[in-house]
């Protein structure tokens, strides 16, 4: 199996039992495809903003990338 497709897996199947029902586990498994796809897009556009010197669009959009 190719990897990045056994780490999607991994990803969707997060929560996941044998005591789900099958509409269930559909829906376990789109809604951490969309979460994970959401919060993929918000780190990316954090970085986008950091590089072109919006530090405060960065930290409003990734509340971690605070100076420590």
């Amino acid at each position: 199996m190719n990897p990045s497709l056994n780490y999607w897996n991994k990803i969707r199947n997060i929560g996941y039992h044998t005591d789900l029902s099958l509409y269930d586990m559909k829906v376990l498994n789109n809604i951490n495809s969309a979460s994970f796809i959401f919060i993929l897009v918000s780190f990316l556009y954090a970085v986008l903003n950091f590089f072109q010197g919006r530090a405060l669009l960065t930290g409003v959009n990734y509340p971690f990338a605070k100076d420590k």
